[in-house]
């Protein structure tokens, strides 16, 4: 097989660079939406039972 291209590894490094690190902010706000949406679901069955 011949050798990878230098061009498409210095790509790879590009995209690589490119893509944000996962950020623990996401996962916390979705979280609380979570949150948020079992408590008025609650809320609003209980208000109608």
């Amino acid at each position: 097989m011949a050798p990878p291209n230098p061009d498409d590894e210095e790509i790879l490094e590009i995209i690589d660079q490119r893509r944000p690190p996962p950020s623990p902010v996401k996962y916390v706000v979705l979280g609380v939406v979570a949150i948020v949406l079992i408590v008025t679901g609650y809320l609003f069955i209980r208000h109608f039972t």
